[in-house]
């Protein structure tokens, strides 16, 4: 199957709402139907509602059905297999000021999830029947349930993670910290924690859920993020100050990172700061 050149496109019988920096949209699915690989422009969140589908990114399947929750980040290429009765969702997309003052708190965001409990189907059919009533209290307890989704999101998550991060992990992480603006490679990481580098790899994506790479990435992203809303800086200027190879390369995966390309996450973020200073 050819990679989808843009994100999927909702469906006829989708229905589509935006609510303080989230959007939602319940979609439809007819019994049988094969989406091939696609990817969605924002991070969001996948809540399984009514009927099953077998979603497989990268090499790994996973079952939905209700109960169940799915955290994709912005970019992240998947495909769908649909089963034999209707299948409802409501997708949660999070737009990027949203998202930014989300990771000031969490990382829960970064990496691909699938979590599946009581409680995350009990608030699935709650934020549905918000979604369908819309009354004029129906935005706030929107933003609640969500809000509500990712805690419970984190907690579940946090079970599975190590209780304690060891010391060669912590030198791992503050020598990432201190130089993740420059040429890093696996071998200099772990020299200066003091382990062997298939240990490091290993040991990272157990505690942290993601390769040292992605983690470096992430900072790199972070770091540009913070500049282009709060410096004049060319992007050029930002791009090879956090460590990519050249504009385009930062702009392409900025892109599939945040959803927005710099120049877009640059307006929309120094806009937002103008209205508050106005207020």
């Amino acid at each position: 199957m050819k990679d989808s050149l843009r994100p999927v496109k909702r469906g006829t019988q989708d229905r589509r709402a935006e609510f303080n920096g989230f959007t939602l949209t319940e979609t439809v699915r007819q019994p049988g139907l094969v989406l091939p690989r696609h990817y969605h422009a924002y991070t969001n969140l996948g809540l399984a509602l009514r009927g099953a589908f077998v979603e497989t990114i990268g090499e790994r399947s996973c079952e939905v059905s209700p109960g169940s929750l799915i955290l994709r980040p912005a970019g992240e290429m998947h495909a769908n297999r649909y089963g034999r009765i209707e299948t409802r969702c409501l997708i949660i997309e999070i737009r990027p000021q949203r998202l930014e003052m989300i990771r000031q708190t969490s990382d829960i965001l970064q990496r691909v999830a699938h979590l599946r409990s009581a409680a995350i189907r009990s608030l699935a059919q709650r934020l549905q029947g918000e979604f369908r009533l819309r009354d004029e209290a129906s935005s706030l307890a929107i933003e609640a349930i969500i809000l509500e989704l990712l805690a419970q999101a984190m907690r579940q998550h946090s079970s599975h993670l190590p209780a304690t991060e060891s010391r060669s992990l912590r030198d791992a992480r503050d020598f990432i910290h201190a130089r993740f603006c420059h040429p890093l490679g696996l071998s200099e990481i772990a020299e200066a924690a003091g382990v062997h580098p298939s240990h490091l790899a290993k040991m990272f994506r157990r505690h942290y859920r993601c390769t040292v790479g992605a983690y470096v990435r992430r900072l790199r992203l972070e770091y540009a993020a913070q500049e282009l809303s709060r410096s004049d800086k060319t992007l050029s200027e930002i791009a090879l100050a956090a460590g990519f190879y050249d504009q385009s390369h930062f702009t392409h995966v900025f892109k599939l990172h945040f959803g927005l390309t710099p120049s877009a996450y640059r307006a929309a973020t120094q806009t937002g700061k103008a209205r508050t200073k106005r207020l």
